[in-house]
């Protein structure tokens, strides 16, 4: 850069002023800020608070597809997470049930064995007779 003239000098005087005596919030609405940074910085602050603006517009776009997408997902994984648990459920249900079954053909295969000898017993103490 060139040297300064007196009016930008004076400017950054007065910048440096303002943001001593007030907030920073009240310095950065100050239009004689305003024009220091368009003499410093020219077009090409305008140019970078658009790209900014745009930036942030895409990623707020891209965080709303993301949160629609993940309220998607989540709610996929819960129905299939719930069919998981009934079909696990039914499982259960029909493992015990069989279980149930052959514990009872058990028994009565068992009782017919007692009851078989039992009777061979009977039967052994006539013949003895």
């Amino acid at each position: 850069m060139g040297a300064k003239n007196k009016k930008e000098i004076d400017l950054e005087l007065e910048e440096n002023n303002v943001g001593d005596k007030n907030s920073d919030a009240v310095a950065a609405s100050d239009p004689r800020i305003d024009a220091i940074k368009d003499i410093i910085f020219g077009q090409n602050i305008k140019e970078y608070d658009a790209e900014f603006k745009k930036i942030k517009e895409y990623i707020e776009e891209q965080k709303s597809i993301l949160e629609t997408a993940i309220d998607s997902l989540r709610s996929d994984m819960d129905k299939l997470l719930e069919e998981l648990r009934n079909d696990f459920d039914d499982s259960v249900k029909s493992l015990k049930d069989r279980t149930l079954e052959e514990i009872s053909n058990l028994d009565d295969a068992k009782a017919n064995r007692a009851t078989l000898g039992s009777m061979l017993e009977d039967i052994g103490k006539k013949l003895q007779e």
